[in-house]
């Protein structure tokens, strides 16, 4: 067994020096996080603890999961109404903080819907998120293209299950929330690579990606819901329902 593990060892070296294949470029992925705080929370730390705890834990989950992309990170938010101060400085150095200004702080999500679009032409992905949901997978990006490469789902958006870990127990709250409204698979129904994909009555996930083509998309439809308080409030109706 030795002999033949020191041979095959001493086979592969060569191929060591071989020009290495070109590699695929890399994705660009622009992310918009939607954050606002109090004025309280703003001027004070400890106030604050919390929310940048919560923030701390949305951007590291992001440069861990995107850190084969070129990642772009926005924080849309106001003046005074946030804890960016607060972060570390390797967190401060990779984001871009966006104010908005004239706009009702529970509907600044359209803001960072339009901050997306702007920006469309330098991108390929684009990501809303509020600013306490952690995406913590690395193949994220890929579950979403192949979503999006199957027959007819070139105007559908894949929705993640959110779900919260509490005293070790993970809780899917999209689907426990108000349980006996919610219903699923009415409509379609998709298996893929072994992952089951349908529709929920509850699409609500504090977030969506879109591929440049969708967003295209997105702009075409003309947006007859921007600004619109859909269903569900403000911020629901930004990040799900005008969709």
């Amino acid at each position: 067994l030795k002999q033949h593990l020191y041979f095959a060892k001493f086979a592969a070296y060569p191929t060591l020096g071989e020009k290495p294949s070109a590699e695929a470029p890399r994705q660009r992925v622009l992310v918009a996080i939607v954050h606002i705080t109090s004025v309280e929370e703003h001027d004070s730390r400890e106030a604050a603890k919390v929310k940048v705890e919560r923030l701390v834990a949305t951007l590291e989950g992001l440069l861990c999961s995107f850190a084969h992309c070129e990642l772009s990170v926005l924080i849309m938010t106001m003046k005074q109404r946030h804890v960016v101060e607060f972060l570390p400085d390797h967190l401060k150095a990779v984001v871009e903080v966006v104010l908005v200004e004239g706009a009702d702080p529970m509907f600044i999500g359209y803001p960072a819907q339009d901050t997306l679009i702007a920006r469309r032409d330098a991108h390929d992905w684009f990501i809303f998120l509020e600013d306490d949901i952690e995406i913590r997978d690395s193949s994220f990006l890929d579950k979403v293209s192949r979503f999006c490469a199957l027959p007819g789902m070139e105007r559908c958006v894949l929705m993640p299950n959110r779900y919260e870990y509490v005293d070790r127990v993970k809780r899917y709250i999209d689907l426990t929330h108000m349980a006996h409204v919610i219903e699923w698979n009415r409509l379609s129904r998709v298996c893929h690579d072994g992952n089951l994909m349908a529709d929920c009555s509850n699409p609500h996930a504090g977030m969506f990606c879109l591929s440049r083509a969708q967003i295209d998309m997105l702009v075409s439809s003309g947006r007859v819901w921007r600004g619109h308080d859909v269903y569900g409030g403000p911020r629901e109706s930004s990040a799900t329902f005008s969709l």
